[in-house]
């Protein structure tokens, strides 16, 4: 699993950042998907967010990336490992 941390104390351009353990052991780099949840439920796909390099434990965001995000609504992250073949490894999502 991972966690996330709320790195501002403005909650209009809070910066977020999701990190994880670096559990593979020959990964190009990682996937870091989003999707949103309404009252803990699944309302999206997930979307990609971004993309970190090999060896990586986080990635950071604005909430202005995510258009649409209201106190109804929240965020799971999703982290996928991935070789330069394509091939995916190890996903955890929380």
């Amino acid at each position: 699993g991972y966690t996330t941390r709320d790195l501002s104390q403005n909650p209009v351009a809070a910066w977020w950042q999701v990190t994880w353990q670096d559990n593979a052991l020959d990964e190009a780099g990682y996937i870091v998907r989003f999707r949103y949840l309404l009252r803990g439920r699944p309302v999206s796909p997930y979307f990609l967010a971004n993309k970190e390099a090999a060896n990586t434990t986080s990635s950071i965001f604005s909430l202005r990336e995510f258009p649409g995000l209201s106190p109804d609504y929240s965020l799971q992250f999703q982290v996928q490992a991935y070789k330069n073949n394509g091939a995916r490894v190890e996903t955890s999502t929380a």
